[in-house]
């Protein structure tokens, strides 16, 4: 299957590139390499020097102030600086971490985004892309970037061997060893791959889409509800290994 890499170089190739990309997922190694990737073509290989670059980084512990993004707006609607060996100036803004957008902030970026500098690329990342206000994330095309846990992965490939009773009577390990989400993650990025696969052969998609959905919801669940029983969640998400 053609990679994300890949598929980025041949829009850039082609000029038929979005204005505002958003890369999600947990391989954040890869993210950085197609950030790298657009900007040094688009702003030579010093990108972070460029004056047509800028980035802001969100945290937990310190999220993306309203602030900085009027900031970042007025540096964007600024013409692009001509540098040299760049033939067509634009400007690129990167955005990390933008679930850690501030509420007030929000609304200031989606304007931006509604009604977008001229010659103005927007890159963004997250981990989970249903951190992401909804609004926003219909504003970016998107991309996902995944790798798979060691742990995880070996967890998952001996789950799947087993039967439902096997599995079930696994969960109190996986509790115990914190590997229940890990497992549950790369169970669904199996899923989502036979679903793929399904499209593309144009075979009957409706069990495999059913079972996606079932278990992203149940690991919605286990992530988001801290009151939720992971034994008996657990045991639920078995049904669709």
């Amino acid at each position: 299957m053609r990679s994300q890499i890949a598929y980025i170089n041949e829009q850039l190739a082609s000029g038929l590139f979005p204005h505002a990309y958003l890369f999600f997922g947990n391989d954040e190694s890869e993210k950085e390499r197609a950030i790298a990737l657009i900007a040094r073509r688009l702003l030579g290989g010093n990108f972070t020097a460029s004056y047509n670059f800028a980035a802001l980084r969100g945290t937990r512990e310190e999220h993306i102030s309203i602030d900085m993004i009027r900031s970042l707006r007025s540096s964007l609607f600024l013409k692009p600086f001509i540098e040299e060996n760049i033939a067509s100036p634009v400007s690129i803004a990167v955005i990390y971490n933008i679930e850690y957008l501030s509420r007030d902030a929000s609304p200031v970026l989606l304007k931006i985004l509604e009604e977008p500098p001229k010659n103005c690329i927007f890159l963004a990342t997250t981990a989970r892309l249903d951190g992401v206000l909804p609004t926003l994330r219909s504003r970016f095309a998107k991309m996902r970037f995944w790798k798979k846990h060691d742990a995880a992965n070996e967890t998952f490939n001996s789950l799947s061997r087993k039967s439902l009773d096997e599995r079930i009577a696994s969960i109190r390990e996986l509790i115990e060893k914190n590997q229940l989400e890990l497992a549950m993650r790369d169970a669904i990025s199996e899923k989502e791959e036979k679903l793929r696969e399904k499209i593309y052969s144009g075979e009957q998609i409706n069990i495999t889409r059913n079972e996606l959905e079932r278990l992203t919801a149940a690991y919605n669940q286990l992530l988001f509800d801290p009151t939720i029983q992971k034994k008996i969640l657990g045991e639920y998400a078995m049904f669709f290994i």
